[in-house]
């Protein structure tokens, strides 16, 4: 009588071969599975919790007339908000703001003079915001005062009352550093 696990089966594998191969396999589908909800779960909690969304507080911005309107009043120091506006030509403008240590409020735009075509924007890291493309820092309270190089592009705005104010018209000027990447992250 021969061994069963040198028993040969039709393909020509011994029966601990083919039951080893067919172990694996269903091994893997099983991980691979439990991966696929892992995902899943990932993204459900992110949708809900508003990672993905645009702002990360309760008040959301309006646009009034030719003016595009935050309240600060859900502004937390030294943490940067992203934005983006989508204009009349379906050009999306991505910008950020952030209130530094001192109560000043800054904007820019989520591009600069350099690398504005790969479309990546500025990420915060701390005190620092940085980008994504050529991994440059700028501090927080040097955001708008400075232009060119790889700084992101200041974005006028205004404090009206509890309101932050940036004119339309600025949006629009700021539309050239999107056009060719026009991707809202």
């Amino acid at each position: 009588m021969e061994d069963s696990k040198n028993m040969k089966a039709p393909c020509g594998k011994t029966a601990y071969e083919h039951e080893h191969r067919r172990h694996n396999r269903l091994s893997r589908n099983r991980m691979r599975g439990v991966f696929q909800i892992f995902i899943a779960g990932v993204a459900t909690l992110g949708l809900t919790s508003g990672c993905f969304s645009p702002g990360d507080s309760s008040s959301s911005p309006q646009v009034k007339g030719d003016q595009w309107r935050l309240s600060i009043q859900d502004f937390q120091e030294g943490k940067a908000r992203h934005f983006h506006y989508k204009l009349a030509d379906n050009t999306t403008v991505r910008f950020f703001l952030i209130k530094t240590s001192d109560g000043t409020f800054r904007a820019a735009l989520d591009a600069c003079d350099v690398c504005w075509p790969q479309g990546k924007g500025y990420v915060q890291d701390g005190n620092y915001m940085v980008c994504k493309n050529c991994g440059r820092t700028f501090r927080n309270q040097d955001i708008g005062l400075y232009r060119g190089g790889c700084n992101p592009h200041p974005l006028q705005s205004r404090l009206e009352g509890k309101d932050l104010v940036i004119e339309l018209k600025e949006l629009q000027e700021g539309a050239r550093y999107f056009r060719s990447t026009n991707q809202v992250y």
